[in-house]
């Protein structure tokens, strides 16, 4: 009977496991039922939102084409409506709807100006960024050698009052000065022996601007701007009382002389020689030449800048990875010389460059911050010229072929002698160097940077002058033909001309020590970034952001001409050896050769 009952006791402890088992084995069972179809729904929920938001994305992609779409049938319309009229739809000054949107998308970072709110970042060409030195070992001297080694330092910082009543003074009564009461000071020349200079540093202060130079290309389907837009009087007068201190009657800035000319008057005077291009003349100027346009030069990028070889036979023009020698009577292409480095997806830009004088050599500046001198009858390089921490923005050669001027975005103009490969004189300022030009008679080298001052120093390293004046950086300088006359161009849309002091041994005690700037000329709508002088000292040069050239009669400060046709940027002017020539390079993908014809009597 014991047994039966402990039998009977067993087999009710064995169902009750087995009622327990099955009811958390169905519990199991139920909870990851849930878990699957809780990650289903989710999944399922996580590719609705996915599929609602690509739909609700191709509808804004589609309502944005048709908002496109609207426009360029209304601008289109007004276009054809313009032509129907004889009205030039490039004279418009009303912004387009690219140009709005453009001017939007820019307005927190705007292209490289010497002011904060105008500032990009450093080494920049047309959206380009800069990749890392590809600089090559060579022969030359490189910065930690120039650093370490026992050079004498010139030391020029402007600024510090000593004696003098100018800033400046003190590299003026540091030269050859034999009497402190003479009335004039001399820099004598500097004199080119067979021995090589010794490398030495000239440091030049007082300035807080920081950032670098870029190209400023813009949207190709925005409309081009006015040619002559409506003038403003420049604040401040840099020519007052110039007579007093130079004895010479004083020169009044100058407008463009094309302000308040009605439409009919004003393409009554406009000598339309093609669909692509016109020119605009003064009608307040007697007319003394046309233009016309000689050869439009292809390029498959930015065309940086041009250059004629001093025969004029030749035209240089340099673009990413490449410059290209062409014949300027035929416009055929002879030959490139193409960039080498180790990687080729990248940008490489040349920035400047400069024919010898005896035409045999040309000296190119590229983002790799490498200064390569080459031998145009074997298209090699011959020399290497390292040294530059930064981006090569400019590149002169002097005169006598003996000497090659550099500027860069490291802080240095530098001069290097060519046939020792040396650096002969550094020339430091707390600035990116913008550009950088030798006077003809080879004693003076101008400077401009960021900062908007430009400095001439002598070639021995001497600062002479602080040409000070330009509202924003300075983009480029040009010397006259006889040394006396600076030339600038600058961000703040103007072309400023300077009487050199120095050269005409002006007396100390007249001495301005902002310089004498004879005129500033207005006329451009937007950034000024190349400059020329003539070879017969009358006319400058000037190409602009807003994509037309200018001339300007350096005697009588009227803009004489206005030349549209590029379709982007004028990066480079440059007149040719002779001065019936002159080249421009563009934001276009193009350089064009013109010529300068006299006017039939």
């Amino acid at each position: 009977m014991v047994s039966v009952d402990r039998n009977k006791n067993v087999q009710e402890v064995l169902d009750a496991l087995k009622s327990e088992y099955d009811l958390l084995n169905k519990n199991s069972s139920s909870t990851e039922s849930h878990a699957d179809n809780y990650e289903t729904s989710m999944i399922l929920s996580q590719i609705q939102d996915i599929e609602d938001f690509r739909k609700t994305l191709d509808d804004m992609i589609e309502k944005q084409k048709a908002i496109r779409e609207t426009y360029e049938k209304e601008v289109n319309a007004i276009k054809h409506e313009l032509d129907a009229l004889g009205v030039d739809a490039f004279n418009s000054t009303k912004p387009s709807f690219n140009e709005r949107v453009n001017k939007d998308a820019k307005s927190s970072q705007p292209p490289t100006t010497s002011k904060p709110h105008n500032t990009v970042d450093a080494n920049k060409i047309p959206s380009i960024q800069p990749y890392p030195s590809t600089q090559q070992p060579g022969f030359l001297l490189d910065p930690a050698h120039e650093s370490s080694s026992n050079v004498p330092v010139a030391a020029a910082t402007v600024g510090e009052h000593t004696n003098m009543t100018h800033p400046g003074q003190q590299a003026l009564l540091g030269s050859n000065v034999t009497n402190a009461s003479e009335p004039s000071v001399y820099v004598s020349p500097i004199s080119y022996t067979d021995n090589p200079v010794p490398p030495h540093t000239v440091v030049a202060g007082n300035t807080h601007m920081s950032g670098l130079p870029g190209y400023y290309v813009t949207n190709p389907e925005q409309q081009k701007q006015q040619a002559f837009p409506i003038q403003t009087q420049d604040v401040q007068n840099p020519t007052n009382n110039i007579a007093q201190y130079t004895g010479k009657p004083a020169y009044q800035e100058h407008e463009p002389h094309i302000k308040e000319v009605n439409q009919a008057s004003a393409y009554t005077h406009k000598k339309s020689q093609s669909p692509s291009w016109y020119v605009t003349y003064n009608p307040s100027c007697r007319r003394l030449f046309n233009i016309n346009l000689v050869h439009t030069l292809e390029h498959p990028s930015v065309v940086c800048c041009t250059k004629f070889s001093h025969n004029g036979k030749f035209l240089a023009t340099g673009c990413n990875r490449a410059t290209n020698i062409f014949d300027v009577h035929t416009g055929q292409k002879l030959f490139t010389l193409n960039e080498d480095s180790p990687d080729q997806s990248r940008d490489l830009y040349v920035r400047t460059i400069a024919f010898s004088p005896d035409g045999k050599y040309l000296v190119t500046g590229t983002e790799d911050r490498q200064i390569k001198l080459w031998d145009l009858a074997t298209q090699k390089v011959r020399f290497l010229f390292s040294g530059h921490e930064q981006d090569i923005y400019s590149l002169d050669f002097s005169h006598n072929g003996r000497f090659i001027v550099s500027g860069s975005g490291d802080h240095t103009a530098r001069l290097w002698d060519v046939e020792t490969g040396q650096c002969i004189l550094k020339l430091e300022i707390e600035n990116g160097v913008t550009a950088i030009a030798i006077s003809p008679n080879d004693q003076y080298i101008a400077v401009g940077s960021l900062d908007q001052i430009i400095r001439v120093w002598s070639v021995s390293g001497t600062l002479v002058e602080r040409l000070e004046g330009h509202k924003e950086s300075v983009y480029s300088i040009a010397f006259s033909p006889d040394s006396k006359i600076l030339v600038s161009g600058s961000l703040d849309k103007t072309i400023k001309v300077w009487e050199l002091q120095f050269p005409q041994s002006v007396g100390l005690s007249a001495i301005k020590p902002d310089g004498v700037c004879k005129a500033t000329y207005h006329g451009h709508s937007d950034f000024v970034l190349s400059v020329a002088v003539s070879p017969d000292n009358r006319w400058a040069l000037s190409g602009s952001k807003d994509r037309s050239i200018q001339f300007w009669d350096l005697q009588t400060g009227q803009s004489y001409l206005t030349c549209q046709g590029h379709k982007n940027s004028v990066i480079s002017v440059s007149f040719s050896p002779d001065g019936k020539q002159f080249a421009s390079g563009s934001g276009d993908l193009r350089a064009r050769i013109w010529s300068i014809v006299p006017a039939s009597p």
